[in-house]
């Protein structure tokens, strides 16, 4: 559980590590009709703080929790996007992040078992699989596009 915690802090080293990106690159699609590194970390905040207060809260002996309409949620990011610059989106996805450690650290309990839809997950499992996931396949999206 304390190696998900470290695992989930690695984001915020590596959203720290885009600090010096330029704008254009920054706000520039990373391949034709996909994101931005700005949308994606919009997006990835949003996952984050859905988790916090949907998900995480929630998850009891025999808890039955769901996802909500991706479309949606992807929606609000875009938008969410729009309302923020550079810096304050790598403040709002860090503290964000520092608060989800937080508050998995304080929920983790591999003998407590729920359900996302009909899969049968702990904490742990959770995070690993929707959030540790989830940030590498677009931390690899972002720095196959930086590195070009």
């Amino acid at each position: 559980m304390e190696q998900t915690a470290v695992r989930l802090r690695e984001l915020i080293v590596f959203v720290h590590s885009l600090e010096r990106t330029g704008f254009d690159q920054w706000h520039r699609p990373i391949r034709p009709g996909k994101w931005s590194i700005h949308e994606i970390l919009s997006h990835i905040w949003l996952w984050d703080t859905y988790s916090l207060e949907h998900m995480i809260p929630f998850m009891r002996d025999g808890a039955i929790l769901h996802f909500p309409n991706h479309t949606s949620i992807n929606g609000n990011a875009e938008r969410f996007a729009r309302t923020i610059g550079k810096a304050g989106m790598i403040r709002h996805l860090t503290e964000t992040r520092n608060e989800l450690v937080e508050v998995y650290a304080a929920a983790s309990n591999k003998e407590v078992r729920f359900y996302v839809g009909k899969t049968r997950l702990d904490t742990d499992t959770y995070c690993r699989k929707y959030i540790l996931e989830h940030d590498r396949h677009h931390m690899a999206q972002i720095e196959a596009f930086v590195s070009h």
